[in-house]
């Protein structure tokens, strides 16, 4: 008998009843018991590469999870792959994809878990349960690092080296949310943002709000990657047809496109010595939270600090700060301060530069009675 292997697979561009179909395709995939999960926990990625957002969620997956195999589903299998990416042409049959699956074990080394191993049952389970909470502690710290980056702590005095601690959010999906916002706003028009020809968003005309056929992991991995702003354009359309929309509050979606496109960095143009001052605390437990965020809240909240001043205070990374700052800005709830102007360097004054003259005085007299120089007993003494 043969050993079937169990295997975690998460899976991207698919929706809908593709996504039902590919659920009961996986029933039937020879030597191998296939389950879907979350991203986090998963040993392989599927992507269907030939979806509009192919490109973008392969670029992403591949960012959070640079380790691991994924499989790109194409007819043509144009998109470019790494060495642990591996391709099954369109239409999969199941002799296609568990030779994919096969092959993609080979090239990552996923975990395989046995399902028919001899021993102990009881004992591999345990391990098991071990090994599946380490991978998921890790996958976790992996995306929750993804809100700070890596980026090091940096000398404020060097301006060359703060060059690094800036993005362009105009390069973002942040950005181009943000445009759409300001022409809804300035149009009274909902406003759509279009890829080729797929609407991917709507805003309300009042800006508040939003409406979307993405889910969370789509978006993110448009929130991650600099866009061409070429491939996506804004286009008013009539409010009342827009009226029956499941609408959600923009200010989570702000945030969190904030935290995405910044990775630990903040807006091209912040000056750095800028004091900082929380104006209206956000609803942290709706929000993607960044590392230390309440405590920089906390601190903001009491006393205007530059960011630089804040992470050394706090004893904690600039990353984390500058995360925050970038999340709350984009929710116009922070205010950068005037930078303190540094108070001009007194100049020295030259030790008993005041009397001197009176020394010089008292001696020209002296020496003026001693030699009859009249000028010189007459002269002034200039204090």
């Amino acid at each position: 008998m043969s050993t079937r292997h169990r295997l975690r697979l998460c899976h991207g561009g698919m929706e809908g009843r593709a996504l039902a179909t590919f659920e009961m395709f996986l029933k039937h995939v020879e030597n191998f018991d296939c389950e879907l999960v979350e991203e986090a926990g998963a040993d392989i990625a599927v992507i269907d590469t030939d979806n509009y957002l192919g490109p973008y969620l392969v670029q992403a997956h591949r960012m959070l999870f640079p380790k691991r195999p994924m499989i790109h589903v194409s007819l043509k299998g144009e998109l470019a792959r790494d060495a642990l990416s591996v391709w099954i042409e369109k239409p999969v049959s199941l002799e296609k994809f568990a030779h994919g699956l096969a092959q993609a074990l080979a090239a990552g080394r996923a975990p395989q878990h046995d399902a028919k191993a001899s021993g102990s049952g009881t004992d591999k389970e345990a391990a098991g349960r071990r090994a599946s909470a380490i991978v998921q502690d890790q996958a976790d710290t992996r995306l929750s690092n993804l809100y700070v980056g890596s980026l090091p702590d940096l000398d404020p005095a060097d301006a060359g080296m703060m060059e690094r601690a800036y993005y362009q959010p105009g390069k973002y999906l942040q950005g181009i949310v943000e445009e759409a916002c300001r022409i809804a706003e300035s149009t009274d028009a909902a406003a759509n943002i279009v890829h080729g020809e797929e609407r991917i968003m709507t805003i309300r005309a009042d800006g508040q709000a939003y409406e979307t056929s993405l889910d969370r992991r789509s978006l993110r991995s448009l929130g991650l990657i600099p866009l061409s702003k070429a491939d996506f354009r804004v286009v008013t359309v009539n409010t009342g047809a827009d009226a029956n929309r499941a609408w959600r509050a923009i200010a989570p979606l702000r945030w969190e496109l904030a935290l995405w496109a910044a990775r630990g960095r903040i807006p091209t143009g912040v000056p750095i010595r800028a004091p900082i001052r929380l104006v209206r605390w956000p609803n942290l437990t709706r929000l993607g939270l960044p590392p230390d965020a309440m405590r920089i809240a906390g601190l903001w909240a009491s006393q205007a600090r530059s960011m630089p001043e804040t992470a050394t205070l706090l004893g904690i990374p600039q990353r984390h700060v500058f995360a925050f700052f970038s999340a709350c800005r984009s929710i116009a709830a922070v205010h950068c301060e005037a930078v303190p102007v540094a108070p001009p360097t007194p100049a020295t004054a030259a030790p008993e530069a005041a009397p001197a003259p009176k020394r010089r005085g008292l001696f020209n007299r002296i020496l003026g009675k001693l030699l009859g120089n009249q000028r010189a007993d007459t002269a002034q003494d200039h204090p």
